[in-house]
């Protein structure tokens, strides 16, 4: 491995650490090459590609890319959609059900090299999908902690929604929310979700903004979000 340099950090992945201590734990300089980054958070969802998963040469700079797993060392990495990526979901499970099981990854150089580093990752799999059609009995038994996150009752749905509107500028009102709950989601219809409100309120704070009107919140800013967002 001698002259092959990785590239591991990310400006947009990572966020350095301000005011760094400039000499480690033992009194010595630190090497000005490596940076003290908070411990990242590494999304990734539908463009998750093989390729991602192991070094990438660049072959004019002649340095590798670092695999999304080897960036989210020491913190959390996200699968979002887990099951809907341009890999199928059998090869990513088989690519990390060693590294899961033994904490370190293996990686190749382009010269076929293959070395070891730490996988000291908190892998997070969302999915609306149920695990047994992603991954047999043996892969999920690696995944230690399984979450249902069911949809949102009516006074959270309406605590989301209050949210959404005071991040974005738009003025809350009960009325309003009743009347979003009663039309679009009657009890034998359409479930309510968490990213609902989020949705709606964004949609109705951009139409004003491009209208040039006042950010509210009534049956009428409602209807035109709805109108493009249920579809």
């Amino acid at each position: 491995m001698r002259h092959q340099i990785i590239q591991v950090f990310d400006p947009g992945v990572h966020q350095v650490v301000e005011d760094a201590p400039r000499r480690n734990s033992e009194g010595r300089l630190v090497d000005r090459r490596w940076l003290l980054v908070k411990r990242p958070v590494v999304l990734a969802a539908g463009e998750l590609a093989p390729s991602h998963l192991e070094l990438i040469l660049d072959d004019n700079q002649m340095t590798y890319e670092a695999p999304i797993q080897m960036k989210a060392n020491g913190g959390i990495l996200v699968i979002d959609d887990f099951g809907r990526q341009n890999l199928d979901a059998a090869y990513l499970l088989n690519r990390w059900i060693v590294p899961l099981e033994k904490g370190v990854d293996n990686l190749s150089l382009r010269n076929g090299t293959r070395f070891q580093v730490p996988f000291d990752v908190i892998p997070l799999f969302l999915t609306n999908r149920h695990p047994a059609d992603l991954a047999d009995e043996g892969f999920l038994r690696r995944i230690r902690y399984k979450v249902e996150m069911p949809s949102p009752t009516a006074d959270l749905f309406f605590a989301i929604l209050e949210r959404e509107c005071s991040r974005n500028g738009v003025a809350y009102d009960r009325d309003a929310a009743n009347y979003l709950i009663d039309t679009y989601f009657p009890e034998d219809g359409r479930q309510m979700r968490g990213c609902q409100p989020r949705d709606i309120i964004e949609a109705i704070a951009a139409d004003a903004r491009y209208q040039g009107k006042k950010r509210a919140m009534n049956r009428e800013t409602i209807d035109a979000a709805c109108a493009n967002y249920f579809v």
